[in-house]
């Protein structure tokens, strides 16, 4: 476990994490940049840092929902393109083996994307964690 000294909403803290320093800071950057855009948007005084807190964490909510329906949509895709039956390459027309490498390319994609997705959800359940220690009170 490493420990990170980071700065959240004008919070000093120090976190436990298995991950790297650029991988806290980039999460601590995006926390912060959320909250600036938010200081930005409206007149902030008299708001707590953690109503501003709650703000970041809606917004990730919102942009994890999102990521998660348009993967959804990519993988009802791929079920609908896998389910064809397997047809010998050399029946297959010009037009036909095209489809066929993009097929492939889009299972590469998806391998991708769900490997992204474990980051991802390793993140934001680290970013729940760094948020339910983070007590404003």
């Amino acid at each position: 476990m490493n420990r990170h000294y980071v700065t959240v909403c004008g919070q000093s803290l120090m976190l436990v994490s298995d991950e790297d320093e650029g991988y806290i800071r980039e999460i601590t950057r995006t926390i912060n940049g959320i909250i600036a855009e938010f200081n930005s948007k409206r007149a902030t005084q008299g708001i707590s840092a953690e109503t501003r807190l709650i703000y970041a964490a809606i917004q990730l909510a919102d942009e994890l929902f999102k990521e998660r329906q348009k993967a959804a949509i990519l993988e009802e895709r791929v079920r609908t393109l896998t389910s064809e039956p397997h047809v010998s390459p050399e029946a297959l027309t010009a037009s036909e083996r095209k489809a066929a490498v993009l097929t492939d390319a889009l299972k590469t994609t998806i391998a991708e994307r769900d490997a992204i997705r474990a980051e991802r959800d390793a993140a934001l359940t680290e970013l729940q964690t760094f948020i339910d220690e983070f007590d404003v009170k």
